[in-house]
């Protein structure tokens, strides 16, 4: 997980140029042209369980000069630095998969199915992808994830299907969304044909941005928005703009542990015979052997006589 830091997140403020006076948004500090990762093949099965499993992910690691920030005032932004955050990626043949963690304190998302456009105001996350050499920001694919507080549904959101099919993900099967005692945990896998006109392979690219949302809006409102987002171009200044998310590269795949295996004895082998204990001579059977012997001496003396 990533803590953000206070001081920090300060430095930034003072930092940063793309903040006015009256702005509640902070921008990344590092170049969104140098915020790249790669991901790999997962090599175990996804299960979207709300756990992040060996194997089925690699984390992102990403520092807070990768971030940008943005919230309904400058004193939300400043609270929002202490938050623990993180984000998994991999990817198969057919899906991206994405896990992302935030804190639990405070969760609250009041909206039910079909009415939950506004989930970015309260906990949820919003997620935005792009065909590598995408400039328009009309195309991309953004969408958001939540669980009610009020019903516990599952809760999504297509907010722009750039490729105009009809994008739609089914709940427990392409996402879910665990709330814990300490950490909300989301789970997600995306088809490639929903933001390009391809399946994506080794080596192939694609933007990206992720935000973390943890407003404190009521009533299905969103007018207390708190967010955290990788580089730009969700939330804040300058607005949707996909020339502002990372960059993701397709890498190759994990590799799985070797378990060593104990060796053991092949079907139809004879085991070594075990020796015949022999059964040592003792002090009384000498004895007996050695009367044994005057004996049998005396009767060949006996029947000499006759």
């Amino acid at each position: 997980m990533k803590k953000l830091g206070a001081l920090a997140l300060s430095t930034l403020i003072l930092s940063s140029l793309a903040i006015s006076a009256n702005a509640a948004f902070v921008a990344n500090t590092t170049d969104v042209g140098s915020i790249k990762y790669t991901i790999p093949q997962g090599y175990a099965e996804h299960k979207l369980d709300g756990v992040i499993s060996e194997g089925e992910y690699q984390e992102i690691e990403f520092t807070t000069n990768e971030l940008s920030f943005a919230a309904y005032d400058d004193a939300s932004i400043d609270a929002s630095a202490g938050n623990d955050i993180s984000l998994y990626m991999s990817y198969d043949a057919d899906y991206v998969y994405i896990a992302a963690t935030t804190i639990a304190k405070g969760y609250v998302c009041e909206f039910e199915p079909g009415d939950c456009g506004n989930i970015w105001g309260s906990y949820a996350v919003q997620l935005s992808f792009a065909a590598a050499d995408e400039v328009d920001a009309s195309m991309r694919l953004e969408t958001g994830y939540a669980k009610s507080s009020t019903t516990g549904d599952l809760l999504f959101t297509n907010w722009n299907d750039g490729m105009a099919i009809g994008y739609d993900a089914a709940e427990n099967n392409d996402f879910t969304v665990d709330v814990g005692a300490d950490t909300i945990t989301y789970e997600v896998r995306v088809p490639w044909e929903a933001f390009g006109e391809k399946k994506l392979v080794e080596g192939d690219s694609f933007l990206f941005s992720i935000v973390w949302a943890t407003g404190t809006s009521t009533g299905g409102a969103a007018d207390q928005y708190i967010h955290e987002q990788l580089a730009y171009g969700i939330t804040g200044d300058p607005g949707k703009d996909v020339t502002g998310h990372a960059t993701i590269t397709l890498g190759a795949a994990l590799e799985a542990p070797v378990v060593e295996v104990p060796e053991t004895p092949v079907e139809g082998t004879d085991a070594p015979a075990a020796e015949t204990p022999v059964a040592p001579v003792t002090a009384d059977a000498g004895i007996v052997a050695a009367v044994a012997v005057m004996a049998a001496a005396a009767g060949v003396v006996l029947s000499k006589k006759h």
